[in-house]
């Protein structure tokens, strides 16, 4: 009915442009909201539309705190440098930091992929604890974030150089004063004594600071103390090529096993064929030795094992030399090792082996 009414008080014409205007009303609303939603719309609300760019922020996960890298090391100086980030931002600067000074640039305009690969270095900075990474984004230098804190300890050009000299004897129980002089070190090292003939005997300290000076209180580790061919090896902590050794010494430590061979004398000429005594002198737990020939360090064959020390001391050798002299060997050593323990073992002189005449 109220349709009638309009129908019965407007001209024909004039209803049907009203009519129409009533059709078109909700149409041009939608299309309003829809133009609103094209402008101001993201993703997640259905619009369809290009999203509001996210701000700039970057934040660096690596190195992590505490890490140690050591440049000249190959083995410890590589850096993984990694970053989240938001924002629309191509490229990045990476900067070494110390404490709240710049260091110096490690790239520029390095891809903004989130991952750099650094060989660490210094970059002429003295070494510590306190230097850190700072990744910015090349267009917004306000842009930033850093790491924690790590360690660089540049290696390159590490050496020991001791600065006093012991030669002689010493007793065991002694104290000996160790002093030297070193450069790119790690901070810390390890004190270890060596012989010249088997290397390694006993670690005397390890991961103590480098101060340049350490007291020992003289030690054989229950080795020979047969002849003075001991060193001390000084070698920083983390790198093992880095080192010094000393001068060579010897050790008296009469509460351990001792032997010491007496025969063959320094520089004696022996013949294949000969027989010759291997003299000994062995302490009293001394029960029975091996003994074994040497050209230099290099084994060359048992001369006798488990000889009988408690009557005797003295081995009769029909002397051979196992096909190793070649016009008269003159490095010859016989070793004698107690045949319950080979921490204790006594070395002769060197001697010449030559073809009977």
């Amino acid at each position: 009915m109220g349709m009638g009414m309009v129908d019965a008080g407007w001209p024909r014409n004039e209803r049907k442009t009203m009519m129409n205007s009533r059709n078109l009303f909700p149409v041009l609303i939608l299309l309003g909201l829809a133009g609103l939603c094209v402008h101001g719309c993201s993703e997640d609300d259905g619009g369809g539309g290009d999203p509001f760019p996210d701000p700039c922020s970057i934040s660096v996960i690596s190195p992590a705190t505490g890490t140690i890298f050591q440049p000249g090391n190959d083995e410890q100086d590589d850096c993984t440098i990694r970053w989240n980030h938001t924002g629309e931002f191509s490229t990045v600067d990476i900067t070494l930091v110390k404490g709240e000074a710049d260091v110096g640039p490690i790239a520029t305009d390095v891809a903004n992929n989130g991952l750099y690969f650094w060989e660490a270095d210094n970059l002429g900075a003295n070494n510590g604890s306190d230097f850190r990474i700072r990744v910015c984004a090349s267009a917004e230098p306000a842009c930033c974030d850093e790491s924690g804190p790590f360690t660089l300890v540049n290696t390159n050009g590490c050496y020991f150089t001791f600065t006093n000299e012991w030669q002689g004897e010493y007793d065991a129980g002694d104290t000996l004063n160790l002093t030297w002089n070193s450069e790119n070190t790690t901070g810390t090292v390890d004190l270890e004594l060596h012989t010249l003939a088997t290397g390694f005997v006993g670690g005397i300290a390890a991961g103590v600071p480098n101060s340049g000076t350490y007291d020992w209180i003289v030690d054989s580790f229950h080795y020979a103390t047969s002849y003075g061919f001991y060193q001390i090896k000084l070698v920083d902590h983390e790198v093992e090529n880095c080192y010094a050794l000393g001068d060579t010494f010897g050790i008296f430590d009469p509460d351990i096993c001792s032997i010491t061979v007496l025969d063959p004398a320094r520089n004696v000429i022996w013949h294949e064929g000969e027989q010759h005594d291997i003299n000994l002198n062995v302490s009293d737990d001394v029960q029975a030795v091996d003994l074994r020939l040497y050209v230099g360090n290099i084994f060359v064959e048992h001369i006798a094992l488990d000889v009988d020390v408690t009557t005797s001391t003295s081995y009769t050798w029909t002397v051979n030399d196992w096909d190793q002299n070649i016009g008269g060997n003159s490095t010859y050593r016989i070793r004698a090792y107690n045949a319950d323990d080979r921490y204790c073992m006594g070395i002769s002189d060197v001697f010449t082996i030559v073809a009977h005449p």
